[in-house]
C-alpha cells in the first residue's frame, strides 16, 4: 500500500531517547500517520519532508536516505493500523476506508518505508 505523506510535527523526548513524527496523509485517502524513531535518527531527517510511505508484507528495495522499519501488527481494520517496531510505534488513522489495511492481520510482519527522508549528514 502506497501513501503520500507530509511531515507536520516532530516532538522529541530526550529522556526516553525517541522522537514522535506526525505526518498528514494526503492520498489515496486523507488521514494521519505517527511514528516513533530513535532521537539520533530523528535529528537526521529532512525538514519539511513530503513523499512516499509504503506498508508492505515483503521487504522492499531501499536506497540511501530511506527509512525502513520491520513492524509487527497488533491491530488493523479498514481505517487504521497499529504496529510496533521493537517497541517503537507506527500508528496510521485514515478518515476513509482502505480495504488493504484490513488484510494485515494481528501478528503479521509488515515493512514500513519512508522514501528519501534521511539526510546524508548527521
Amino acid at each position: 500500500m502506497k501513501l503520500h505523506v507530509k511531515l507536520v510535527e516532530r516532538k522529541e523526548d530526550p529522556v526516553g531517547g525517541v522522537a514522535t513524527l506526525r505526518f498528514s496523509v494526503e492520498s489515496p485517502v486523507e488521514g494521519a500517520l505517527s511514528i516513533e524513531v530513535p532521537l539520533g535518527l530523528a535529528r537526521r531527517l529532512s525538514e519539511g519532508y513530503e513523499g512516499e510511505a509504503l506498508l508492505v508484507e515483503e521487504k522492499p528495495t531501499t536506497s540511501e536516505g530511506d527509512l525502513l522499519m520491520n513492524t509487527v501488527v497488533y491491530r488493523s481494520d479498514e481505517n487504521s493500523l497499529r504496529a510496533s517496531a521493537y517497541g517503537l510505534l507506527v500508528i496510521l488513522e485514515l478518515k476513509g476506508r482502505m480495504a488493504d489495511l484490513a488484510n494485515f492481520s494481528r501478528g503479521a510482519e509488515v515493512y514500513f518505508l519512508l522514501r528519501d527522508i534521511v539526510s546524508a549528514s548527521p
